[in-house]
């Protein structure tokens, strides 16, 4: 299958230190890297799609990263560590974006992506905040706390963590 054929020569030249097991979707397990090294972390990969090795060679950040969040590509747990681990130390490898796949941020582009985020409406934002439009984490102390409540707590922890006294301004 073409698929397995460029996952092959792909992860054959990238992984040089450390060693991956990997199991894909038709049951064929390949092994890259040296096993017997002592130079990178060991560990076992399993990707479920064909599809995968596609998006991996547009864009390998973003692929990998919603391949296991979708179960395309399945890890365990305590394995991950370990796949970052093999990521960084064969990262000289590893093109961080193909050439084909450029993005360029251009200035006049910019406004269109900030409209497209932002300029949706108060109408969307009320699906989702409270009526304070705090738009990060909020800082769920019990339960129970509503989400209006956990964005108060979130901004009363805060300013206890920078020590404001009277006269401070920010």
């Amino acid at each position: 299958m073409f698929e397995r054929t460029v996952a092959n020569e792909i992860l054959g030249r990238l992984v040089k230190r450390g060693h991956v097991r990997v199991k894909f979707w038709d049951g064929v397990i390949r092994h890259y890297g040296d096993l017997a090294s002592t130079a990178g972390p060991s560990l076992s990969v399993e990707i479920t799609s064909p599809q995968v090795v596609r998006r991996l060679v547009a864009n390998a950040n973003l692929a990998l990263g919603e391949g296991y969040m979708n179960g395309h590509v399945l890890v365990d747990e305590d394995q991950l560590p370990l796949l970052f681990e093999l990521i960084v130390r064969n990262r000289p490898a590893v093109p961080l974006r193909q050439p084909f796949r450029r993005h360029r941020n251009h200035k006049a582009a910019q406004q269109s992506y900030v409209e497209s985020h932002y300029n949706v409406g108060n109408d969307y934002y009320d699906l989702f905040l409270d009526r304070t439009r705090l738009y990060s984490c909020a800082y769920f102390r019990h339960v129970d706390d509503t989400l209006e409540q956990a964005q108060q707590q979130k901004i009363n922890h805060l300013l206890r963590k920078l020590r404001l006294q009277l006269g401070m301004r920010i």
